[in-house]
């Protein structure tokens, strides 16, 4: 009964190199794949301008065939004119734009800008939390402002900018807004 049982194994061994040998090298599957370019508003990680401030608005083509981004200029003021800050100044924008995760997964947004440290203003940023968090500044190297959303969720994101003993200078930065899949391992 023994050796029955090792010549069964030896067997299956034997069928599974074979199997193996006559295993396809190569294979080529053709499937049906879309993708929709769409304006920042409307994409999977949404960001939408405030209604309620100048200072965030959208940039690119207003043609609806054309994509639009959303564009943070914390010198927006009247009519849309350009008119600054100055040193020694604080100022807040309340819900100055809004994240949306249209997505089917929960997810982990962090939001921070590049560089993230410049000039004589500091850029602040806070989410769901009222703790003010640096995302560029002075003498700091920066930081971020993180947050869940869970499909559908949104969040309004408040800034503040602060401006110390300078010149008159003009300074610009790419404002970050990242979001990672939530691990529900």
């Amino acid at each position: 009964m023994r050796k029955v049982g090792i010549l069964v194994i030896i067997g299956l061994l034997a069928i599974t190199g074979v199997m193996a040998a006559m295993a396809y090298t190569s294979a080529s599957v053709t499937n049906d794949m879309s993708v929709k370019l769409t304006r920042t508003a409307g994409a999977l990680l949404a960001l939408e301008a405030s209604e309620n401030h100048n200072a965030a608005r959208y940039i690119g083509y207003n043609s609806p065939d054309y994509t639009t981004k959303l564009a943070i200029d914390l010198s927006r003021g009247k009519d849309d004119e350009s008119f600054g800050i100055q040193d020694g100044s604080e100022y807040i924008w309340e819900d100055l734009f809004k994240v949306t995760n249209n997505s089917e997964h929960s997810v982990v947004v962090s939001i921070s800008m590049d560089p993230a440290s410049q000039g004589r203003v500091n850029i602040y940023a806070r989410g769901p939390e009222d703790a003010w968090k640096v995302l560029s500044g002075i003498h700091s190297s920066g930081g971020k402002v993180e947050f869940t959303l869970e499909p559908g969720g949104e969040q309004y994101i408040d800034m503040k900018a602060t401006a110390t003993n300078g010149w008159t200078a003009e300074y610009n930065w790419k404002l970050v807004v990242d979001a990672v899949t939530v691990n529900n391992s």
